[in-house]
C-alpha cells in the first residue's frame, strides 16, 4: 500500500467521535431480534415459493437477516432506534400470533417430558453457539463496513476513551470463549497439565496467525493503527495470551478462587492506572523497546484476563447447571439480566466518577461495560430460546439444554443453516473475513466509495462468506 494512502486510511479510521451507550446496546441486540423475527415469520408463513430452490433460499436468508444490521450501520444509522424497536415489537407480535395459533399440548404429556429431561449438568448448551455466531456475524460486517464513508465515524474504534460499536469485538470474543470453556463447564482442571498442554497447543495456532498478520501488514505496508494494540501486537496475540494465562491460573489454583482472582486483577490494574505512572506511560508517544512499542496490547491483558474469569464464574453459576423444567431457564435469564443491570450501574459510576471507558486500556470501566452488554445479549437470547421452545411439542424439547429435536424436511433448507455453518467453522470464517477485508482495501479505494458501491460490496462480501461457511460445513472442514 502506498505510504500516502496508508496514512490517509489510518486518519480516516481514527475516531474522535463517540456514540451513546444505548446506541451500542441496540446495535448489539439488533441481529438477535432480526433473526428471531425472520424465524417466527417462517413459522407463520413458510414462504415456500422462496424455499424450493436451495440457492434462492440461501440468498433470501442472507439478505433478509443481514440487511437490517447492514443498513443500521450505514445509510440508516440515524434511525437505529426506529429499526431496533420495529424488529423488537415485530418479534413480540409474531410470537403472540404463532403462540395463539399453535395447538395446546396436554399438561400431563408436558410434565412427563420435563421430568425425564435433566439429570446432570449439561456439557453443551446450543444457545451458546447461537451467541458466538451472533458476535461473529456482527464482527464480519463491521470490519469491512468501517472502511467505507457510509459507516458513521462514531461507530469506529475510539482513539482514547468512550463508547463505540467497533470497540465491542475483542471483549465479546473473550467473553464468549470463557462462556464455552472447560472451566465454565466445571471440569476438574486443578493440577491438570494435560489441559494446559491442550490450551497451549490450541493457542499456538492463534500465535502463528498473529505472526503471519504482523509479517503481512509490515510486508505490504498495510494500514494498522498503532493506538489499537501497538506496533506488533494484534487481536490474535491477545486472544491466545488470555486463554493461556487463564488456563495456567486454573491449573495452579482451585477453580473456586476464580472470582477472587478476577476482582483482585481488576483492583490491581485500576489502582495502578490511578496511582502510578502507568496511565501516563500508556498515553505518551514512547515506543522504545518491545514493551513500550506494544504497551496497549500487553497491559490490556490484565483487564481481559479478569473479564475472562468473571465470565467463567457467571457461566458456572447460571448457565451450566441441571434443570428439570423449561421455566427454570427463565430464572437463569432473570439472574443474568440482573447481573447485567448491576454492571450497567457500576459502569456509569466508574465512567463518570473514576475512569472513562477505554477499549485501548481495557480498564475496569470498559470491562464492566462489555460484561454488562454481553450479559444482556445472553439473557435475552435465553428468553428467545425459551419462547421458541414453548412453541414446540414438549416431547421434542430437552429442558436441560433447550435443544429442540425434530426432523427437518430435507427438501427445504433450514433458515438457521447459515448460522449453524458459521458456528461450525467460526475461526476459519473469521480469518477468511479478515482476508477478504484486506483484499477489498488493497483493490478498492473504499474511503472514496459511494453508497451504491458500499452496499454492493458488503452484500457480495456477505454472500461469499456464506458460501465459504456452507462449503466448509458440508465438507466437515475446520480451521
Amino acid at each position: 500500500m502506498d505510504a500516502t494512502q496508508k496514512r490517509l486510511h489510518e486518519e480516516f479510521l481514527e475516531n474522535e467521535l463517540v456514540t451513546t451507550p444505548d446506541e451500542v446496546v441496540m446495535l448489539s441486540l439488533l441481529p438477535l431480534f432480526t433473526t428471531q423475527f425472520y424465524a417466527l415469520l417462517l413459522r407463520i408463513c413458510s414462504l415456500g415459493f422462496l424455499r424450493r430452490n436451495f440457492w434462492l433460499a440461501i440468498t433470501t436468508d442472507t439478505v433478509l437477516q443481514s440487511a437490517p444490521f447492514v443498513l443500521a450501520v450505514t445509510f440508516l444509522s440515524d434511525y437505529v432506534a426506529c429499526i431496533f424497536f420495529t424488529f423488537m415489537s415485530g418479534s413480540v407480535i409474531l410470537w403472540m400470533i404463532r403462540h395463539l395459533s399453535s395447538p395446546k399440548w396436554k399438561r400431563d404429556k408436558k410434565s412427563s417430558s420435563i421430568k425425564r429431561a435433566a439429570v446432570e449438568t449439561p456439557s453443551q448448551v446450543p444457545l451458546m453457539s447461537v451467541a458466538r455466531t451472533h458476535v461473529l456475524f456482527m464482527t464480519s460486517i463491521c470490519i469491512l463496513a468501517v472502511d467505507f464513508p457510509s459507516f458513521p465515524r462514531r461507530f469506529a474504534k475510539t482513539k482514547f476513551s468512550g463508547f463505540s460499536l467497533m470497540d465491542t469485538g475483542v471483549a465479546f470474543f473473550i467473553t464468549l470463549a470463557a462462556l464455552v470453556s472447560p472451566e465454565a463447564k466445571r471440569k476438574q482442571l486443578h493440577k491438570s497439565l494435560s489441559h494446559l498442554k491442550r490450551v497451549i497447543s490450541g493457542s499456538l495456532t492463534l500465535v502463528v496467525i498473529g505472526l503471519i498478520r504482523v509479517l503481512t501488514v509490515k510486508g505490504i505496508d498495510y494500514q494498522s493503527p498503532v493506538l489499537e494494540y501497538g506496533l506488533h501486537w494484534n487481536f490474535f496475540f491477545t486472544f491466545a495470551s488470555v486463554k493461556i494465562i487463564s488456563a495456567v491460573l486454573y491449573v495452579l489454583f482451585p477453580a473456586a478462587w476464580d472470582a477472587a482472582f478476577s476482582v483482585a486483577l481488576f483492583a490491581v490494574y485500576e489502582l495502578s492506572l490511578q496511582f502510578t505512572d502507568l496511565n501516563a506511560f500508556l498515553h505518551n508517544n514512547d515506543r522504545t523497546g518491545f514493551f513500550a512499542a506494544n504497551k496497549e496490547g500487553l497491559t490490556s491483558l490484565l483487564g481481559y484476563v479478569a473479564l475472562y474469569l468473571a465470565a467463567v464464574v457467571t457461566a458456572k453459576q447460571i448457565i451450566y447447571k441441571p434443570r428439570r423444567e423449561i421455566r427454570e431457564w427463565l430464572g437463569s435469564a432473570l439472574s443474568i439480566l440482573l447481573v447485567s443491570a448491576a454492571g450497567f450501574v457500576l459502569t456509569y459510576i466508574m465512567h463518570r466518577e473514576i475512569s472513562p471507558v477505554s477499549r485501548r486500556l481495557a480498564n475496569v470501566s470498559y470491562c464492566l461495560w462489555m460484561f454488562s452488554v454481553a450479559s444482556l445479549v445472553l439473557g435475552l437470547l435465553i428468553v428467545f430460546e425459551v419462547l421458541g421452545a414453548l412453541l414446540e411439542d414438549p416431547e421434542h424439547v430437552n429442558a436441560n439444554t433447550l435443544e429442540v429435536r425434530k426432523k427437518e424436511n430435507p427438501d427445504i433448507p433450514n433458515p438457521l443453516l447459515i448460522w449453524n455453518a458459521m458456528n461450525y467453522n467460526a475461526m476459519g470464517l473469521f480469518l477468511f473475513s479478515n482476508l477478504l477485508t484486506g483484499l477489498c482495501n488493497v483493490i478498492l479505494q473504499t474511503r472514496a466509495a459511494g453508497p451504491a458501491c458500499c452496499l454492493s460490496v458488503l452484500f457480495l462480501y456477505l454472500f461469499i462468506l456464506v458460501i465459504f461457511s456452507l462449503y466448509m460445513y458440508k465438507k466437515k472442514m475446520k480451521v
